[in-house]
């Protein structure tokens, strides 16, 4: 219940009392051994993917996700989907995206509330999903867009969400595992018509989207992919793509608007054009709050890590607040200092918010232009201050980190108030 309600506390103390690494068993999950020093934590994330399997573990700690993507492949396989989706998200592939993310950011505002407290959570995520939307599955029809983005909100309501922590559970109608299946089923339909209807239409050569990718892609072993592929490709794709993102920003606007001398020198950088500052805030929230609790391996063979023999099948998680409030790495590391960042970059396994090696996350380039361009734009036309006092608290729900009132602000004046 500690792990739930207060993840870093839970795992400092536990870390102070057993050292490092030490072991939680949490239902449904399993035992987890968890790692934060530098050293095990290069071995674990860059070691041979043999032994280290993120995969097998990705399908152990979240197996509602029963399909067929680069979340929950291994081997050849992911080597393969990864190879195939990547080109998608480079920075110059995603670098088109700029003017949707600000736009999207500046009609969010002219609805936000003045004067009243309201949760930038929500608000947030929609500015993403209509990003990830237009990099993963672009429809033209705007009709048919809205009706897609509906229904990967529905997937992600509270109720279906819960199945991502809880697991299959139960499969009665009411379960939280049968809710997020049929709005799973509802958005393949969906993406399978999409399919459909590019194949009766063939548009440019060039692929315009990830769909277009998947679509003209194969098999690791030279085929052409199903459709059913493809389909939980995109679902996994929107899910990861937009989630981590919207929290990860969340979390920035919490840490910015607490720090009123980071929030001052963060609006000059912007009007500077100052982007080595922009780059050290960024990092620096994402060390201070990272949207994601940890990195996960199964591994396939005895392993050694920090003078502990770990077995066979065991879940190794590197927990990623740990790494990241490291005295011996981050002095202070309760500080929120962006100037950290302009003084020292960290080693790769030091600072973990999008994990490492071969595994790294996919999307990091978009999540980091999205984070660029939903700061300057609210910076830019928005006037926000905390609601309370007093820091939001992290809060673990499945393996996300949220505030736990979802950022709460109040925007004084209307919209374009801080400009003025």
């Amino acid at each position: 219940m500690r792990l739930w309600h207060d993840p870093l506390g839970f795992q400092q103390a536990t870390r102070e009392r057993y050292g490092e690494p030490f072991t939680v068993r949490m239902h449904p999950v399993g035992p987890l051994v968890v790692v934060s020093d530098p050293e095990s934590v290069h071995h674990v994330l860059t070691g041979d993917t043999e032994t280290f399997q993120a995969g097998r573990a990705n399908g152990r700690i979240l197996p509602i996700l029963d399909c067929e993507s680069v979340l929950v492949a291994d081997g050849e396989k992911h080597r393969h989907r990864r190879h195939l989706l990547m080109p998608s998200f480079r920075s110059a592939s995603v670098a088109h995206l700029a003017d949707t993310v600000a736009g999207e950011t500046e009609r969010a505002i002219q609805g936000w509330p003045v004067d009243r407290p309201f949760s930038l959570l929500p608000s947030l995520r929609d500015i993403t999903l209509e990003v990830i939307l237009r990099a993963v599955i672009s429809v033209p029809d705007r009709a048919s867009h809205r009706e897609l983005a509906v229904r990967v909100r529905r997937m992600l309501s509270p109720t279906a969400s819960a199945a991502l922590w809880l697991g299959r559970g139960p499969r009665g109608w009411w379960s939280p595992a049968s809710i997020f299946e049929h709005h799973r089923r509802a958005v393949h339909a969906f993406v399978g018509d999409e399919m459909a209807r590019r194949r009766r239409q063939p548009g440019c050569a060039e692929p315009a989207d990830v769909l277009d990718v998947l679509m003209a892609g194969t098999a690791a072993d030279g085929a052409p992919l199903d459709d059913r592929s493809i389909c939980d490709e995109v679902v996994t794709l929107l899910l990861a793509g937009h989630e981590t993102t919207s929290t990860a920003l969340a979390w920035a606007f919490d840490r910015m608007l607490r720090h009123p001398p980071v929030l001052d020198r963060a609006r000059a950088a912007i009007a500077e054009d100052d982007n080595d500052y922009m780059d050290a805030l960024i990092r620096e929230s994402l060390r201070s709050r990272p949207p994601l609790v940890d990195a996960v391996r199964a591994t396939t063979a005895p392993v050694t890590l920090a003078g502990r023999d770990i077995p066979a099948g065991a879940i190794i998680m590197v927990s990623i607040p740990l790494v990241h409030h490291r005295e011996d790495v981050y002095p202070a590391p309760e500080a929120f200092s962006p100037q950290r960042f302009l003084e020292h970059r960290p080693g790769p396994s030091e600072w973990v918010p999008f994990g490492g090696g071969p595994r790294r996350c996919l999307g990091a380039h978009l999540a980091v232009l999205e984070m660029t361009k939903v700061i300057a734009a609210v910076l830019a036309g928005a006037d926000l201050q905390p609601d309370l006092a007093q820091p939001e608290h992290a809060r673990l729900y499945g393996t996300a980190l949220l505030p736990s009132r979802g950022a709460s602000v109040v925007m004084r004046g209307s919209p374009g108030a801080a400009r003025r």
